[in-house]
């Protein structure tokens, strides 16, 4: 009866060893690969995430700016903000397109006459405006009278740019996977 005993103890624990090594490791690398796999793609929707959010700022940017990369929406924009403030624009000069890469940079020279108060609320104007219009040069040519309502020409350079949209091929030949709508 001691050995029968003890060959079922043997066995049991031969059992017991067997399950472990076939049936709980396995299951255990199992779930140590699906554990990896998670982290992974938690990983990768963190980042889709990211990167769509990014687009999105992007896009909310470039909309600031020329849609076109024609010098006439910059001109239809300065025109509605010299009506708001009251300068009557004298000579409107679109500059050569310039490509900086990717990115085209649209330019204005005008010249006009205003008060000292009225170039003040127009450079105001053009600098908090929502659409992005750099001022790269002020010029004043003084008329010889002085006073506060004495108008003098002023000469203005201005700038925009224009960026194309965001390719979505781009995102897509990053390795990121998944739907990012930008329009």
């Amino acid at each position: 009866m001691k050995g029968t005993l003890l060959l079922g103890t043997i066995i049991v624990a031969f059992a017991v060893w067997l399950g472990y090594y076939t049936v709980y490791r396995g299951q255990e690398a199992e779930r140590a690969r699906l554990q990896a796999a998670l982290h992974e793609e938690r990983t990768n929707q963190r980042n889709q995430a990211d990167v769509a959010a990014v687009l999105e700022e992007i896009e909310r940017y470039r909309q600031r700016l020329s849609p076109t990369a024609d010098t006439s929406w910059l001109v239809k924009e300065v025109l509605a903000l010299a009506d708001a403030v009251g300068v009557q624009l004298t000579r409107i000069v679109p500059e050569p397109t310039r490509d900086l890469g990717g990115v085209s940079r649209l330019g204005l020279d005008l010249q006009f006459l205003a008060s000292y108060h009225e170039l003040g609320a127009f450079l105001d104007r053009l600098e908090h405006a929502p659409p992005f219009i750099r001022v790269d040069r002020v010029e004043l040519i003084p008329t010889g009278r002085t006073g506060p309502d004495q108008k003098a020409t002023s000469h203005v350079v201005l700038s925009t740019f224009y960026v194309p949209p965001v390719a979505l091929s781009t995102v897509a030949g990053s390795g990121l996977s998944g739907s990012v709508n930008v329009r």
